[in-house]
């Protein structure tokens, strides 16, 4: 048993046990314990990205292996492009920092090189989807002003309440990195899951994406994966869903599949 697993146990034990005491009134801890329930150590898990506008439709498939940092609250990413052929082996690493300082590079196998996306660019569009690179990234409550408006019906299910928390960036350069001023979520208020969000940019009186999460599965006590995502982008009116498939969460993933040497591994 590796040091590392044994210090993700201890701190998933440690989360567990708080779990019980979460204050319903407090923005920070309910956000804080939606994070932990979907904080999963070791994840890996096939993908498929499906974008429709009303100009085109696309697919994508890809491999997706996530793991959790050493800090034991961010994660490091690697998604590996399976098809269309024509991006074949493209790979993609998100490294997770504080303060949305992410390192993100790009393995583009028709050059056999790795580059680096610019910090500036990490709002941009991931992979021509709905999402931007900086929506792919675990948002921490710690980075952001966090609000209990409410508590009413799920969006998904008005049988479920929600908890409504608005969140605005506590930095201006969180701001700048997410390209977004305002995140509201609902949160069900039995198993902290996120059942929407919407993000805002300047203009908060409408939203510029809707994220819908959904096909949740437990892989863990207390702990849980989102199979299935759809974000609704109102400017550039894409729509993406995101789906999970082959989920594997019991299985250590090496330190060394998430660097840079690896990108350029294209077995």
């Amino acid at each position: 048993m590796t040091k590392s697993f044994i210090r993700t146990y201890l701190l998933l034990s440690i989360f567990q046990f708080a779990f019980a005491a979460v204050d319903k009134t407090n923005a920070d801890q309910i956000l804080d314990h939606s994070q932990t329930v979907r904080r999963i150590p070791n994840t890996r898990a096939d993908a498929i990205l499906k974008t429709k506008s009303d100009r085109f439709n696309d697919e994508k498939e890809f491999t997706f292996m996530r793991k959790l940092a050493e800090d034991g609250e961010r994660f490091k990413t690697l998604t590996r492009f399976k098809k269309p052929l024509t991006i074949k082996n493209q790979a993609i690493l998100f490294l997770e920092k504080d303060n949305y300082e992410n390192s993100i590079f790009m393995y583009l196998p028709a050059y056999k090189k790795v580059r680096r996306v610019e910090s500036h660019s990490q709002s941009s569009s991931f992979m021509g989807s709905a999402f931007s690179y900086s929506d792919i990234a675990t948002p921490l409550s710690k980075d952001f002003t966090n609000t209990l408006v409410k508590s009413e019906d799920c969006p998904s299910d008005k049988s479920k309440k929600c908890f409504v928390i608005n969140s605005k960036p506590k930095t201006k350069q969180i701001k700048e990195r997410t390209n977004y001023s305002l995140q509201t979520s609902w949160i069900n208020t039995e198993n902290f899951l996120v059942d929407q969000t919407l993000l805002f940019a300047e203009d908060t009186s409408k939203f510029v994406k809707k994220i819908t999460f959904s096909d949740y599965k437990n892989v863990r006590t207390n702990l849980w994966f989102c199979q299935s995502m759809v974000i609704e982008d109102t400017k550039s009116k894409k729509t993406t869903t995101l789906l999970f498939s082959n989920l594997k969460a019991d299985q250590e993933l090496s330190n060394s599949i998430f660097s840079q040497q690896s990108l350029s591994d294209e077995k």
